[in-house]
């Protein structure tokens, strides 16, 4: 799964069942709505985890494994050479897999080589193929490799994209297929691929984008869920539900959640009046679940009073930790399941961890918190992040779960 962070302005409105939530007020639903408890030491962090098209400038940063039970970490270095430059990132099973030697230069094709590794046995690094970015497949275990030479928007290219499903051993399962290059591959999908299409004939810059399914394997794109945005994520476990914005309209349409089994969507709920939405909508691994962080209007009104133009090199300039409130949504019940108060970064990322137990949030650029989201009294554990505060370690990271390294 290609774990995307984006910015989204919506709204949420509590179910009536538990009332109506207020700042600072928390209410919890039955434990059969909630995820289910698990220990925290099911879980392990990696960072940083580079998004696609996250330039690291330079030899790349020794990565850090951390024990957020125990609040140990150790630090390993699975590449040694410095072509690394832009490094994608995908968790399955129990390898990670990177983009190697892309580069941030203009008119130069953005495709470099897929090679998979464990973070506790990096030093076993396997070549997979040419790609420019890498998804996950519908079979666990199996990724598509993406060759895009105008990944990233550093080259204008109108050919030459292909798609090659392998392995992670490095055997080629699907041969390798032509696409669009005006698409972008966003995920798995039951019977292929989930993709981004742009509009056809192509018109202004913000004309409709349509989200579709298709199979590779016949060129057949198999079903299409109207216009969206680039603003989407899948459930890492078995590509079979997405998160996705309309954004055919000014404003954009609420987020929405679709089931592609079924093809059924929903539309995800709207926060009560007080609150700002923080963050896009999380969705969980399984996707029964997706969580967003709100603050009060007035504290978004005091950060946006006070934040400032990025400085260069640095680009998180007068992050601070801001008091918030967690929202948790069962996507099966279409209800609002929880809500809790705690403080995060103002410029926050987050993620669930693979059993959905709990969720991960930047309190800063070097903390991160573990949300037990199973209960709202458990306590929320801290954890830190060694490094240099001005390269942000605890910009991105990966959960993963501690049984996959059996």
């Amino acid at each position: 799964m290609v774990l995307v962070i984006v910015s989204a302005t919506v709204a949420i409105t509590l179910s009536s069942r538990h009332g109506q939530s207020s700042p600072g007020l928390t209410f919890e639903a039955p434990p059969s709505l909630l995820p289910g408890r698990a220990p925290l030491a099911q879980s392990i962090l990696v960072s940083p985890a580079g998004f696609p098209g996250t330039m690291s400038g330079g030899r790349p940063t020794e990565l850090t494994v951390i024990d957020p039970a125990n609040a140990t970490h150790h630090g390993v270095q699975p590449f040694s050479s410095n072509t690394l430059e832009t490094f994608p990132w995908i968790a399955s099973g129990d390898d990670l897999v990177a983009v190697n030697g892309l580069q941030d230069t203009e008119t130069i094709p953005q495709v470099g080589t897929a090679v998979a590794f464990s973070p506790t046995r990096a030093q076993s690094i396997r070549t997979l193929g040419r790609a420019s970015y890498v998804v996950d497949a519908f079979t666990p275990g199996d990724i598509w490799l993406v060759v895009d030479p105008g990944f990233g928007g550093t080259l204008a290219a109108d050919s030459g994209c292909t798609v090659e499903e392998v392995s992670l051993a490095g055997r080629v399962l699907v041969g390798s297929r032509s696409y669009p290059c005006d698409w972008t591959v966003d995920g798995p999908a039951p019977a292929g691929l989930l993709v981004t299409r742009a509009s056809k004939p192509p018109a202004l810059e913000k004309s409709p984008e349509t989200l579709s399914i298709w199979d590779p394997a016949s060129n057949r794109v198999e079903a299409s869920y109207g216009y969206a945005s680039p603003y989407l994520q899948l459930d890492g476990d078995s590509g079979n539900s997405v998160l996705w914005n309309g954004c055919n309209s000014t404003p954009c349409a609420p987020d929405n959640f679709t089931d592609l089994a079924t093809g059924r969507t929903a539309v995800l709920p709207r926060v009560a009046n007080g609150w700002h939405v923080d963050s896009s909508y999380v969705l969980a691994p399984n996707g029964s679940f997706a969580a967003v962080v709100a603050i009060s209007d007035a504290t978004s009104a005091s950060l946006r009073s006070e934040r400032q133009p990025p400085v260069q090199p640095c680009c998180y300039p007068g992050v601070q930790a801001v008091l918030s409130e967690v929202f948790v949504y069962n996507l099966h019940t279409d209800s609002l399941v929880e809500s809790r108060p705690l403080t995060v970064a103002s410029d926050l990322h987050a993620r669930w961890s693979a059993d959905d137990a709990y969720l991960f949030l930047t309190l800063d650029l070097q903390h991160i918190e573990a949300v037990p989201l199973w209960s709202d009294a458990a306590s929320v554990r801290v954890s830190a992040v060694p490094g240099d505060t001005a390269d942000a370690p605890s910009e991105s990271f990966l959960p993963l779960a501690t049984e996959a390294f059996r």
